[in-house]
């Protein structure tokens, strides 16, 4: 019988169950509006072009979304990287082929954490694996924006909008095809929208 107790991870789950049935992610979200003080009162063309500015800015945080277990045993070795982790390995690969073979190891010290499924046997994994996440950067959406007075009921308001202002790219989740080459590999590809930047016209009359 394979040792799971590592999946009773106590940094990031309270007991074996909410291990096997996954935390969902925690967002966090911040919106802001502001109201640029520049040339705010007055009657003069500098108040007119410059004065009445806002500008709102929503920041979202996301601790990650939980990653898939392979198919295959757990050593007893928890497989989450505390220190070191990269891209290239997301959380610990080292394994034993179901012939005894070690493979996806980072160095030769490193500690298996899994051990192959032979044919014809039931994975001993729950559908997740405990305390690794993938990696959501924080997003920040950011406008400016002012309304004009063209007659004393026809407003028109100019928008600037940035959506991902940081233009910060996200991946997406770590390979966990056990035996692979690519193994606990995250692949650099974006899979967020880069920025875009929008620009807006609304007339009310």
């Amino acid at each position: 019988m394979q040792q799971t107790g590592y999946l009773n991870d106590q940094d990031d789950w309270s007991n074996l169950r909410r291990s096997q049935a996954g935390e969902p992610s925690k967002i966090l979200a911040l919106a802001t509006t502001y109201t640029l003080p520049w040339f705010a009162k007055g009657t003069g063309w500098q108040h007119q072009l410059f004065g009445g500015w806002e500008m709102n800015a929503v920041v979202r945080y996301l601790n990650g979304n939980l990653v898939s277990a392979p198919s295959a045993y757990s050593s007893g070795v928890n497989p989450k990287i505390t220190d070191g982790r990269t891209y290239q390995q997301w959380f610990n690969t080292c394994s034993l082929s179901a012939t005894g073979v070690r493979q996806n190891c980072a160095s030769d010290t490193q500690p298996v954490a899994f051990i192959g499924l032979p044919s014809y046997t039931l994975n001993t994994l729950g559908p997740v694996l405990p305390g690794v996440r993938t990696e959501i950067p924080v997003n920040v959406d950011f406008a400016i924006f002012k309304t004009f007075s063209i007659t004393e009921r026809t407003k028109m308001q100019f928008r600037a909008n940035a959506y991902n202002l940081a233009n910060t790219p996200q991946f997406g989740a770590p390979n966990t095809s056990f035996g692979s080459a690519n193994f606990g590999l995250i692949t650099l590809s974006q899979v967020n929208d880069p920025r875009i930047v929008e620009l807006a016209l609304k007339l009310s009359f």
